[in-house]
């Protein structure tokens, strides 16, 4: 019985630690990578930064993937968007970044700053992608600026430890979200957000004469049975990180519902995270536990084998 009982708590003991340690051991590992990812990214764009008056090979490598990706946009929207029919299209990276000569896989650094965030951003919702930043989905427009385009970026809703778009419903029409590409930085701003099914693929097409980026994200959280949208327009004018550092503007802009298919939030998932981050710390008096059964046997016995001793024993030194 006193096996047994050894046993179970050690058992328990090993469960409260990996409860405890999982989230946080995994997460910081992912955000390693996130800024190791975002750091090889940063490199490879100084690397196209030729001589004045020159161009350096791989700047033309750069300029190359860029009227690329502006001729794909012009296409995907004169084509009404065909190819966007099923979730194999969302995982297929529209270009090979690897004949371009890039020196990172990551295409773009997507910067919340409502949400304390910054994510690599990378081509085609794979789950190697998404499990290591967010994705552009396959069959919308590449992160370059221009109209009639509509670029979807996906994220997973917490992953492995890790926030990812966790925190996506703290987005508000006025916020600011930071797009850097090779080529510049682009501004956009929220301008509503929508729970969709997860076949509603017209709420995230390409709208005629708009710029826009689109967040999407599983919802309700930890549920994922629909889908959280966040649309936001590029902001013309001034508006950078500076000028901006919390992503929070006083006044959003107009059109504040661009979808037609779009729904006001209605359940919110603050409750169900607040819920998930408390719970680990449950681990802690099963921890306790765990090492109060484990130590309990030995002073008792310590304690019993004292009891039985003579006062000689117990007076030799």
């Amino acid at each position: 019985m006193r096996k047994t009982t050894g046993i179970a708590a050690v058992l328990c003991f090993i469960l409260g630690l990996t409860f405890l340690l999982y989230n946080p051991v995994f997460g910081w590992l992912t955000q390693a990578q996130m800024r190791a990812s975002i750091a090889k990214f940063e490199q490879g764009k100084a690397h196209i930064q030729g001589l004045p008056g020159t161009e350096s090979a791989a700047e033309k490598n750069y300029s190359g993937l860029l009227t690329d990706m502006q001729k794909y946009n012009r296409t995907l929207y004169e084509s009404g968007q065909i190819g966007l029919s099923d979730a194999w299209s969302y995982e297929q990276p529209a270009f090979d970044l690897d004949k371009y000569g890039l020196a990172a896989d990551a295409v773009a650094v997507l910067h919340i700053p409502v949400m304390e965030q910054e994510f690599p951003v990378y081509l085609g919702a794979t789950k190697e992608n998404l499990a290591k930043g967010v994705a552009v989905l396959g069959q919308t427009s590449m992160p370059v600026s221009g109209t009639n385009t509509n670029c979807v970026i996906a994220g997973h809703r917490g992953y492995s430890g890790t926030a990812f778009f966790r925190e996506i419903e703290r987005l508000q029409p006025g916020d600011f979200i930071y797009l850097t590409t090779y080529w510049e930085e682009r501004v956009y701003q929220v301008e509503s957000t929508a729970i969709i099914l997860p076949n509603d693929i017209e709420a995230v097409l390409i709208q005629d004469g708009k710029e826009l980026l689109t967040l999407i994200t599983c919802h309700p959280y930890a549920v994922s049975t629909h889908r959280y949208v966040v649309y936001c327009t590029a902001v013309k004018g001034t508006a950078s990180k500076e000028e901006f550092p919390d992503g929070i503007r006083e006044f959003y802009v107009a059109n504040p519902d661009p979808s037609p298919q779009a729904q006001k939030p209605s359940a919110s998932s603050q409750s169900r995270i607040q819920l998930e981050q408390w719970l680990p710390f449950l681990a802690i008096p099963l921890i306790i536990l765990s090492a109060i059964i484990l130590i309990w046997p030995f002073k008792k016995k310590k304690a019993v084998g004292k009891e039985g001793m003579t006062n000689h024993e117990k007076n030799v030194p």
